[in-house]
């Protein structure tokens, strides 16, 4: 009955958000993101496989499917250690589902180097403190 009762609820919960949570990309399904306030690039991450760039059109697998988008522009993202040549990732919009709400965002893809992670997507600090903002002015 304890936990039943919402009198016994942690209020802030419900405004927060977590370091990680599932969020729901049109088209794919549920993704496991994390929100990253020390990704600093143009775009939040998309791990894929077979990123392709072919008349415009951005294509790429996740979990063994096929997709494509219009392709955007380049993010150019650099590394902590000097020595490791920067990565160049296309940038599409994508529409994110999180907290009942759609937001079209810019999504930069990522081959697949997450050595076995379950997390799949990496919100830019810009984007994190957007969607902290919007919970806030929902529930704060």
């Amino acid at each position: 009955k304890y936990f039943t009762n919402r009198n016994n609820w942690d209020k802030k919960s419900v405004y927060e958000c977590g370091w990680a949570e599932s969020v729901e990309i049109d088209g794919i399904g549920l993704v496991r993101a994390k929100f990253d306030t020390g990704n600093g690039i143009k775009a939040s991450t998309l791990h894929a496989e077979k990123i392709n760039i072919e008349d415009g059109m951005v294509k790429w697998e996740y979990d063994g499917k096929q997709f494509k988008a219009k392709f955007r522009e380049y993010a150019k993202v650099f590394r902590a250690d000097p020595k490791v040549k920067p990565d160049t990732r296309p940038i599409v919009y994508m529409k994110i589902k999180f907290r009942k709400m759609f937001h079209n965002l810019k999504i930069s893809m990522r081959k697949e180097e997450c050595g076995g992670s379950t997390t799949k997507l990496f919100f830019t600090s810009k984007q994190t403190h957007y969607f902290y903002k919007l919970i806030t002015k929902l529930f704060g």
